[in-house]
């Protein structure tokens, strides 16, 4: 069978006992994203790795709960930056910081009333070459680390006096969540998302005051 121009263009070949193939040309659009329009998706990967930082936060703060629900809150993500003088001399900035991106979210099952724990990705860490950052027994590295295996992401659950006024004490002494229905629901006060947000300020200052001194007694 003799071949056409446009069975050559589109790459058609056709064989004995074979179907011809319709042609179809093939045609490209583009256009430029805006600035708040994700470029990337990363499809179960990203979900993965949320639930793996979930586990292990559940094991650190010994809170259990399920996850058949886990989804944004309503409150916007917010970005935590802590910095101070830095003592390293000329040729350094004059500066350090640790930068955070942080965001609330609400899990439990369709039986539970729901916990409310934060997101945390540490995406800028100025002296993060000197040592990574220790957080809930975890190590993280910032963006500008040297360090191409970047294990920058975190998940904190704060206690129920912090706010997370679903939080239960059950018989092991650790905790969960209370579920729907209960004859004392209606008395339960709703997570104060305030009172959360400033825990985890005063939550991650605490953690970079040691990890500044740390580094200090490391210089020394």
């Amino acid at each position: 069978m003799k071949r056409s121009k446009l069975h050559e263009a589109v790459g058609v070949l056709v064989t004995a006992g074979q179907s011809v193939l319709a042609e179809e040309l093939i045609q490209m659009s583009k256009r430029s994203l805006p600035d708040k329009e994700k470029v990337f998706t990363y499809g179960p990967s990203e979900s993965e790795l949320w639930d793996a930082r979930l586990t292990d936060a559940q094991e650190y703060f010994k809170t259990s709960f399920d996850r058949e629900n886990d989804d944004n809150t309503s409150d916007n993500p917010k970005v935590l930056k802590y910095k101070w003088d830095s003592s390293y001399g000329e040729g350094r900035p004059k500066e350090d910081s640790i930068k955070f991106h942080c965001r609330m979210m609400s899990a439990g099952g369709d039986w539970q009333m729901p916990c409310r724990y934060f997101r945390c990705q540490m995406v800028d860490n100025t002296i993060g070459g000197l040592g990574a950052f220790q957080l809930c027994g975890r190590e993280l590295n910032g963006y500008n680390n040297n360090n191409t295996d970047r294990d920058n992401h975190i998940v904190l659950i704060p206690p129920k006096d912090a706010g997370n006024n679903n939080l239960v004490k059950n018989d092991k002494g650790d905790w969960t969540v209370l579920d729907n229905g209960g004859s004392n629901e209606d008395d339960i006060p709703d997570p104060d998302h305030k009172a959360l947000w400033k825990w985890l300020e005063a939550f991650l200052m605490e953690s970079v005051k040691k990890y500044k001194a740390g580094e200090y007694r490391r210089k020394d």
